[in-house]
């Protein structure tokens, strides 16, 4: 697959970000192995990073990585081969204890400059006014799989990204149909995939109570706590809400197993919680 075909993105790419589409474009299209085609792709972003020649440069590097890796995440499956060798790029450069550049004091541990970017591109397609197609509800549905691949309970910079999605799929008044099933495919990949990082980080002893103001509820709990388990109960509740009424809401039978799996990870965190708290 060529990506710069396929995907039809020259307009909108600039000329260090196509090349970098296509050095990740070689990678992919090579006969060779998954980890062989991470390790290809990092190799070469760390010479393409080692030709800045200032902090400004290296900045706009790996701002223009981000930007393909965003794009390239919504336009793989989530199921695919291609989204899972691309995460394992990127756990392959949060592995590294270096400075990106040497004298940046910049640090590939960090992922310098993916949150942001993240939380600059995240433009929810359901919300917009325009018309929906299924390739945009698709290609949602593939970002938010590959970040929560991403998210661990050491490295979860954009906790603000899952809970708004739970917010909307969960706190929020339902809609039906396609939207909704959207809405709780979403949520629910981010529960099976990092659930237990959410509900750490909603319940620990060093939840940040910072970071909870931009956590607001939705009109549905208002009264429930921004941080704390009584959230992610009312998580528990409204699907099973949802699973029990998912022929109303015009939802197929695939959101309602997927619904079921959601609840039966959920219960086995708050197991696995209960026993660490209680030793």
């Amino acid at each position: 697959m060529n990506l710069n075909t396929e995907f039809r993105i020259y307009p909108s790419f600039s000329g260090n970000q196509l090349r970098i589409l296509d050095k990740l474009d070689v990678a992919l299209r090579s006969r060779h192995g998954p980890e062989w085609q991470a390790q290809r792709m990092v190799g070469d972003i760390l010479r393409i990073c080692a030709e800045a020649d200032s902090l400004q440069r290296l900045s706009s590097i790996l701002r223009d990585l981000w930007a393909v890796v965003i794009l390239l995440a919504s336009q793989f499956s989530s199921d695919g081969q291609d989204q899972r060798t691309l995460v394992n790029f990127i756990e392959t450069l949060r592995e590294r204890e270096d400075e990106v550049r040497k004298g940046s004091n910049i640090f590939w541990k960090d992922l310098p400059y993916l949150a942001d970017c993240l939380s600059e591109n995240w433009n929810d397609p359901l919300s917009s006014s325009r018309r929906l197609t299924q390739r945009d509800m698709t290609e949602w549905e593939n970002l938010n799989s590959f970040v929560a691949r991403l998210t661990n309970k050491n490295f979860c910079p954009w906790l603000q990204l899952p809970i708004k999605e739970l917010r909307n799929a969960l706190e929020c008044p339902q809609s039906r149909g396609a939207v909704m099933e959207c809405r709780v495919l979403v949520a629910t990949d981010w529960i099976i995939r990092c659930g237990d990082v959410l509900l750490h980080k909603l319940t620990g002893e060093n939840a940040d109570r910072h970071l909870a103001l931009s956590l607001v509820t939705g009109p549905l709990c208002r009264n429930v706590p921004l941080l704390g388990v009584e959230r992610w109960a009312f998580w528990s509740k409204r699907f099973q809400e949802i699973g029990n009424n998912y022929q109303k809401l015009e939802l197929n039978d695939a959101i309602y197993l997927r619904i079921g799996k959601a609840l039966r990870v959920m219960s086995a965190f708050e197991r696995e919680r209960a026993y660490l708290d209680r030793t």
